[in-house]
């Protein structure tokens, strides 16, 4: 998780798994006759969100990498010589959106959605018999 990238959290990340999801699912309904253009649209409109998010964040992530790459060449390489100085330039050139936070979010969003459905196996509710 990344603080100050909208998103990158577990929320953002439920929300991105679930919208490119949703094609998947609907096009099991229309195969079995219980789709709608309706939901189509549905489909459709969340998709877009869920890809604009995602550009969005890729840019954002682009946008800081920039800025720092400038900060980087302004301040480190005249303070430190050498290699080091070359090295940090060499990372600041990267897209600051990295895939480490990605991960971490999807894994703790599994390891929550795992805890819950073992919770739900664990304490079933009594049924009204």
């Amino acid at each position: 998780m990344t603080a100050g990238i909208p998103g990158t959290g577990i929320g953002g990340i439920f929300y991105l798994i679930s919208a490119f999801a949703m094609p998947f699912v609907e096009i099991i309904k229309t195969l079995r006759g219980r789709s709608s253009i309706r939901r189509w649209i549905a489909v459709v409109r969340q998709l877009t969100m869920a890809s604009a998010i995602l550009a969005s964040m890729w840019m954002l992530g682009l946008a800081l990498g920039y800025l720092l790459e400038t900060q980087a060449t302004f301040d480190v390489v005249r303070v430190v010589q050498g290699h080091i100085a070359v090295h940090l330039q060499n990372i600041a050139k990267v897209n600051i959106f990295n895939w480490v936070p990605l991960l971490m979010s999807t894994t703790t969003l599994l390891i929550v959605l795992s805890f819950t459905q073992m919770m739900r196996v664990v304490f079933r509710p009594e049924s009204s018999n």
